[in-house]
């Protein structure tokens, strides 16, 4: 269950673009970035862009393409909606961070979406924290 904390809000379509995203890439990691916005007790995922796995082995890890961040950056400096987290997929694994994601975990603060193999693709929130992850609740609104 998870732990008190913000929620997790995301709006009609990103997580079944997700889902998609996991279903074409299987059985590579699908990967990229999610926009929204922090508020008090939620964070909102408004949308999400994909990216490349440019990792080395992508079968078992991620990478996005840092060139799609940065262009992300730019384009949302002038406030409004920003980068407030990741998502990647698990194909032949749960919706839950792997001891590959802990050994990679970085910035912490950021939701990362995990899309787990299922009949569904399920989908849990998980917040970065300094050296471990804590779940948080999902919902679409």
């Amino acid at each position: 269950m998870p732990e008190s904390g913000p929620e997790v809000v995301a709006v009609p379509g990103v997580l079944d673009a997700v889902r998609q995203a996991a279903r074409a890439a299987a059985p590579q990691e699908a990967c990229g970035l999610l926009l929204g916005r922090n508020e008090s007790r939620r964070i909102v995922l408004s949308a999400y862009v994909p990216s490349p796995n440019i990792a080395d082995d992508p079968t078992c890890r991620f990478e996005v393409d840092p060139a799609i961040r940065l262009r992300l950056q730019r384009e949302t400096r002038d406030g409004g909606e920003s980068m407030v987290g990741l998502y990647h997929s698990h194909p032949a694994g749960a919706a839950a961070p792997s001891a590959t994601d802990r050994e990679c975990l970085y910035e912490p603060g950021l939701v990362w979406l995990i899309a787990g193999r299922g009949p569904r693709w399920i989908i849990r929130a998980w917040l970065a924290l300094q050296d471990d992850f804590r779940e948080l609740p999902l919902t679409v609104a």
